[in-house]
Formats: C-alpha cells, sequence, structure tokens
C-alpha cells in the first residue's frame, strides 16, 4: 500500500469507527436503561462523559505519547490498537457510567494500559527531536545591543551624585 492509501485506509476505519460509536449511543438512547435515569438527557450525557474519559484519553496514551519525540506519524499499528483497546474497554466503562457500578471502570482502565505495551517503543527516550536540539553554549539571555549602553556618559555620572 502506498502513503496516500495507507492515509484513506486510517481516515475510513477511525470514521466507521465513529459512526458505529454514534449509532449505538443513538439507539441506546431509546431504551430505559435503568428506572433512575432520564432516557432522553442524563444517558446521552453520560455516554458523552464515557466516551471523552476513554477515547481521548486512551488516544494520548496509545498514539501520541510514544511518538511524541519523533517525527513519525501515527502507524497503522497504533491506530488498530488504539481502537481495539477502546472496543474491549466500552462494555466495562458502559457498566462504570451507565449501569452506576463504578468498580468495572478499573478492568476498563487497566486494558487500555496494557494497550500501550502493543506499541513498540519510538527510538531512545533522552533524544531531542530533530529540530529543537539545544546548543552546547545557549547565547546570553540579557544580551547588550552596542558597547555605549555599558559605558556611562558625563550627564549621567553627574545624575548619579
Amino acid at each position: 500500500l502506498g502513503t496516500a492509501n495507507q492515509v484513506r485506509m486510517r481516515g475510513t476505519i477511525v470514521s466507521a469507527g465513529v459512526i458505529a460509536l454514534l449509532a449505538g449511543a443513538s439507539a441506546l438512547l431509546r431504551f430505559q436503561v435503568t428506572e433512575n435515569i432520564s432516557p432522553s438527557f442524563e444517558i446521552g450525557y453520560r455516554i458523552i462523559l464515557s466516551a471523552y474519559g476513554l477515547l481521548f484519553p486512551a488516544y494520548v496514551w496509545i498514539v501520541m505519547i510514544p511518538l511524541w519525540n519523533s517525527d513519525r506519524t501515527p502507524s497503522t499499528r497504533h491506530i488498530l490498537v488504539w481502537l481495539g483497546a477502546c472496543a474491549i474497554a466500552t462494555p466495562a466503562f458502559w457498566m462504570g457510567f451507565i449501569q452506576k457500578q463504578e468498580w468495572w471502570l478499573v478492568p476498563g482502565v487497566l486494558v487500555l494500559l496494557a494497550a500501550r505495551l502493543l506499541i513498540p517503543r519510538a527510538g531512545g527516550s533522552g533524544l531531542t527531536p530533530q529540530g529543537l536540539r539545544v546548543p552546547a553554549n545557549p547565547p546570553d539571555p540579557m544580551p547588550v545591543l552596542s558597547t555605549a549602553a555599558e559605558v556611562p556618559t558625563g550627564a549621567d555620572q553627574d545624575n548619579r551624585s
């Protein structure tokens, strides 16, 4: 596959995942999940919060952090591991946020933490990115613009006394 085909494939996978999540969320709004949750507002609110608590932190943990120190873009493996981990953790987040059984959040978070083990390490951990090298002798933070600024004039000496 060429680079353009890989980008299209990633976009298709992410788009299909987002469409599936939205379709599932809209289908769930028709069901009375529990007696103490209003099906119209509160369940939608909880779904949005659980997705916000699952998808974005998982993306940062699995895709962004391993690549922060390199100029590489996320690979198909990064995206697939992220989507797979979110798919596996979603039922636990559902039980924790929608069914109000918070102990289910622990295995959901553990799945996300363990998914990072499926991502290969990106280079050395102490290396700086190519364009951000720190110079050996950084310039003086307060440079002198001219030598005249350092030498007091006769009028300045009269004002000091």
